[in-house]
């Protein structure tokens, strides 16, 4: 798994790098690449104050929850609780992930397990397996009658086969 993660973290900084904010001196590869591509061109682009603004508000954002971190878990030595029901009503929420993973087993995973095992039941079990089993049997029921047909005799063979001509002859008419 770390090769493949060192790879994408390459293609990654090579990929900021050709798209860099034309403000930064740059020219922004990707745009032009994607020119001849683009039929209805409609530039929404903001302006160099509004880019440099946004992204002060995310270092400054980032900056702020490292600080953060740094000085519950650092400099104050909190640790998390050791059981759950002394948590607080907002950090449950958080410690469950916000109840996406409760939620997703509700309405994706849960319907979909229960259409598998129905499917399986009925589908797999009553219409494939009959059907295999159906010609199974079949085989082997005709197989038995085949069996008592052929005795073994010449004669009986030969009676067989001119009665059948016969046969042929009538429903050719």
């Amino acid at each position: 798994m770390t090769i493949p993660l060192m790879i994408l973290a390459v293609l990654s900084a090579i990929g900021g790098v050709i798209g860099l904010p034309e403000f930064l001196g740059t020219k922004n590869w990707i745009g032009s690449y994607l020119d001849n591509v683009i039929v209805m061109k409609s530039y929404l682009g903001l302006s160099h104050e509004t880019e440099w603004m946004l992204m002060g508000i995310a270092v400054v954002a980032a900056l702020a929850s490292i600080y953060f971190a740094y000085q519950l878990f650092v400099v104050n030595s909190v640790l998390p609780v050791s059981d759950e029901k002394e948590l607080k009503w907002w950090q449950k929420i958080i410690y469950h992930k916000f109840y996406v993973d409760e939620f997703y087993d509700a309405v994706i995973r849960k319907p979909v397990d229960f259409m598998g095992k129905v499917c399986y039941k009925f589908f797999d079990k009553i219409v494939l397996d009959g059907l295999v089993d159906g010609t199974g049997s079949t085989v082997l029921q005709l197989g038995n009658w085949i069996r008592k047909i052929h005795v073994g005799n010449i004669a009986y063979y030969i009676i067989a086969m001119t009665l059948g001509i016969i046969a042929l002859f009538i429903l050719m008419k």
